[in-house]
């Protein structure tokens, strides 16, 4: 009985209340649709170690910067962070299996400079801390989110491989 109700409670959690808010919970595999998991090994194989989450639509524009695009629609989507031989990743899925983003950690020295230069035109007396680079439905980064220290205060910023700033949290 208890095996049912946890996922079912999960669910209704995730679809019901999750939709609005910032939500990211834990997961194990066996909470996570088949389709998504299939995906997942059928990319990247049998990767040990991996930890599974799932996340909110809002969640998923706040932590990638990336919008749902089926308007009035708000969805669950499924995240798993895992380490292969270039690093740390994060894929996220819809719960078809369809990869919406990945993400993943690089050196605030190895930023292309059209980042750096938004970053310098944008705000003044700016520092980089952290970057992620983020790849939606390619190889190749769309965009970046930056952890910036400006003035002592820590802001969350998204700009595209362009060099354009897209938003500022």
């Amino acid at each position: 009985m208890k095996m049912i109700f946890l996922p079912m409670m999960l669910f209704s959690l995730v679809e019901g209340g999750a939709q609005h808010a910032n939500l990211r919970l834990k997961a194990v595999e066996n909470e996570v649709p088949k389709s998504v998991v299939g995906s997942f090994r059928g990319e990247y194989g049998k990767t040990v170690n991996a930890t599974w989450t799932i996340i909110s639509s809002s969640s998923l524009l706040s932590e990638f910067g990336i919008r749902e695009n089926k308007k009035g629609e708000k969805s669950t989507y499924y995240g798993v962070s895992f380490s292969e031989s270039d690093g740390n990743k994060e894929v996220v899925y819809d719960h078809f299996g369809h990869s919406v983003g990945v993400k993943k950690p690089i050196a605030t020295t190895s930023l292309p400079s059209p980042i750096t230069n938004c970053v310098q035109r944008a705000m003044e007396h700016a520092e980089i801390i952290s970057a992620e680079a983020i790849s939606e439905d390619t190889s190749a980064p769309t965009q970046y989110k930056l952890v910036i220290s400006q003035q002592g205060a820590l802001q969350s910023v998204f700009v595209r491989a362009s060099g354009e700033l897209v938003k500022t949290n």
